[in-house]
């Protein structure tokens, strides 16, 4: 008995001991990813330091005029929010006016009205002879590309380090370093600077040299994906709008893959590169357009805002005159970001997404059949403009910071791919013009979210929804949105898991049912039924949700990036399902020892007929996928340290 006795505790020490090392493994790992980040910051921190003395003093001042003009188109709402301000000034360094607009975006729809929590002030660029421009959001001198004819607008540092909205989640700004000429910095711009510009270079160069030397030897996050340029990277954003009374919605869907990417002998260059847009519309019908110039696309670091001009409106006109000019005019369609009003007489294709706008013109063709790129499919058009007002981020509406859809160890290239759900609910007002016919809507249900990493998960699946019965009124008073999904994602010694959640946002308050905080089932068909059931069991609210999706139309398969093929056929959509969702209050029974359901929060809702999302991913999908969520340890445990401290 003795020897059985000594046998079981040497057997639970030696389970102890293994699964302290492999805590103690994992907690070094994340110290070698924040040890570059904070080296980094270090150094960006002494960067904007020196950048922000070495200004001249006539520009500062006349930034400084145009952000606190007393002319009252600068004004903030009172007891409400900011206003997104566009003041127009010149190209010239030292010659900024002082007069300033307001742009609200409500003026241009009188039925939206689109509150914001912080102020995001833009400068408006018009025509000037001096070509060298400041690039506000860099802080560094670049070489202004467009002409008179275009309106460009660049970010403010102060600004920009702002959330464009009180429900502005973490990850909302980019993951990747544009290749646009805007983000770069051209020597030939500082042949005239002084020695205090001297200065500035040799501590961006030594900057730059730190950054390599750490970045060589330690892991590199996802959050910075871009420093490492010899792997594939993709980033995409997800739109969808619903129109009840129409049964009609549309996804708008942007991506960019292998922005800055290098060749090396064990790759294929830049083969893959690929700036994309992809539209659904009505009859799960949809049509994509795509660029291999990547250099198009530009994007914001701290706000969800990006954009591509794939053909600019001289370049278009001048082409269409002359083929000769048609390359001399390629590089005079790169432009940064658009003041809004201008973007349709200025952009002939291409999109925008400032933090509540919503504009694009889309000439590319239908893409069920053919290739991505010009001239690959039979011609397809859509154009859109909308104003987005946010109801509900990722998390209670009443808290000041928004939470990761992963876990706060989303910042890390823990997980990989990275998902994040950027506004689960909120109304959109504007058109969407399909093959020539026109839907005007006003403050319907509207949804976004995001993914980065190397590739879309091997097999997933999706179902989302905000356009309830009961709960669609246009001044978010009374709301419900749903988002369920899950699917297989790689973990850290080359593993991978299967994980789900679901997760409710009811009038403002957040029902969180993720893999840390308790359990979640699926049983999802090869296409036409989604059935979820999950529980927290731990955080702020205990409850038990159930889903259940069904879709009758044959929907349409979309392209999603790849590993191998780039951007390819890889999922299949549809907007037509109908959604049942249950939500009930639970309590722990001592005698039974476990979570029994209690009172009843939502009693099967179902969706507006036929106005669901339904999606399945990547495969293979021979037979009904049924499985639980089960995080693995000791990830489950450090992402679940929040809610344990909270509770």
């Amino acid at each position: 008995m003795q020897r059985i006795s000594s046998s079981l505790s040497s057997s639970s020490s030696w389970t102890l001991q293994v699964s302290v090392t492999l805590s103690y493994l994992l907690l070094i790992l994340l110290l070698l990813q924040l040890l570059p980040i904070a080296t980094l910051a270090f150094s960006v921190g002494i960067q904007t330091t020196v950048d922000n003395v070495l200004v001249t003093d006539s520009t500062s001042r006349s930034i400084r005029s145009i952000c606190s003009s007393s002319s009252g188109t600068n004004v903030m709402r009172r007891g409400a929010s900011s206003i997104p301000t566009y003041s127009k000034v010149p190209t010239s360094r030292t010659t900024i006016q002082s007069s300033s607009r307001l742009f609200d975006s409500s003026s241009a729809s009188s039925t939206t009205d689109l509150s914001m929590n912080s102020s995001t002030n833009y400068n408006h660029n018009h025509n000037s002879n001096n070509n060298n421009t400041r690039d506000l959001e860099k802080g560094e001198e670049r070489k202004d590309v467009s002409n008179g004819k275009h309106h460009v607008l660049s970010l403010q540092d102060d600004d920009a380090k702002k959330r464009a909205y009180r429900q502005q989640t973490p990850h909302s700004g980019r993951h990747f370093l544009p290749s646009h000429p805007a983000y770069h910095f051209n020597s030939s711009t500082r042949s005239n600077e002084t020695k205090k510009g001297t200065l500035r270079q040799r501590i961006s160069k030594f900057k730059q040299q730190s950054k390599n030397l750490i970045l060589s030897k330690l892991p590199i996050s996802r959050r910075h994906a871009y420093r490492n340029k010899h792997k594939r990277f993709m980033e995409g954003w997800y739109y969808r709008i619903t129109l009840p009374e129409e049964n009609v919605s549309f996804a708008f869907i942007f991506s960019i893959e292998d922005p800055n990417y290098k060749k090396t002998k064990k790759s294929h260059g830049n083969l893959l590169s690929l700036a994309a847009v992809q539209v659904m519309g009505p009859n799960d019908e949809y049509v994509v357009q795509a660029d291999k110039d990547h250099s198009k696309f530009w994007a914001s670091d701290t706000q969800q805002a990006f954009g591509c001009t794939f053909e600019s409106s001289s370049s278009a006109s001048s082409s269409s005159a002359s083929s000769s000019s048609s390359s001399s005019s390629s590089s005079s369609s790169l432009h940064p970001v658009i003041d809004p009003e201008h973007f349709h007489t200025t952009v002939h294709t291409g999109f925008q997404m400032l933090p509540t706008r919503l504009q694009g013109k889309v000439n590319g063709h239908d893409g069920s059949l053919g290739g991505v790129l010009k001239g690959q499919g039979i011609p397809r058009t859509c154009e859109f403009d909308m104003t987005i007002r946010p109801l509900s981020g990722w998390g209670n509406d009443q808290d000041d910071n928004q939470k990761s859809t992963a876990g706060w160890l989303a910042s890390f290239s823990v997980f990989e791919p990275h998902w994040q759900i950027t506004l689960a609910d909120a109304r959109a007002t504007g058109y969407a013009t399909w093959n020539g016919k026109r839907y005007d809507f006003k403050n319907v249900p509207f949804y976004a979210e995001k993914n980065w990493g190397g590739a879309f998960p091997s097999k997933w699946y999706w179902v989302q929804c905000n356009s309830f019965e009961g709960f669609t009124c246009p001044e978010g008073s009374c709301r419900l949105s749903l988002t369920a999904g899950g699917g297989i994602r790689k973990i850290p010694f080359g593993k991978t898991e299967e994980l789900g959640m679901v997760c409710v946002h009811l009038n403002g308050v957040f029902y969180e049912a993720v893999p840390w905080t308790g359990e979640m089932e699926w049983n999802v068909d090869p296409w036409g039924s989604w059935s979820f059931s999950a529980k927290c069991t731990s955080g702020e609210r205990l409850f038990e949700v159930e889903v259940m999706a069904k879709c009758e139309e044959e929907g349409v398969v979309l392209r999603a990036p790849t590993p191998d093929l780039g951007l390819a056929y890889f999922c299949r959509d549809s907007f037509y399902a109908n959604v049942e969702l249950s939500l009930y209050e639970i309590d722990w029974d001592k005698d039974q020892r476990k979570y029994v359901r209690g009172n009843a929060i939502l009693d099967k809702v179902k969706s507006i007929a036929r106005t669901g999302a339904v999606e399945i991913g990547g495969g293979p999908y021979w037979n009904p996928w049924k499985g639980k969520s089960k995080m693995k340890e000791p990830l489950k445990t450090l992402v679940k340290l929040p809610y344990m401290l909270q509770k």
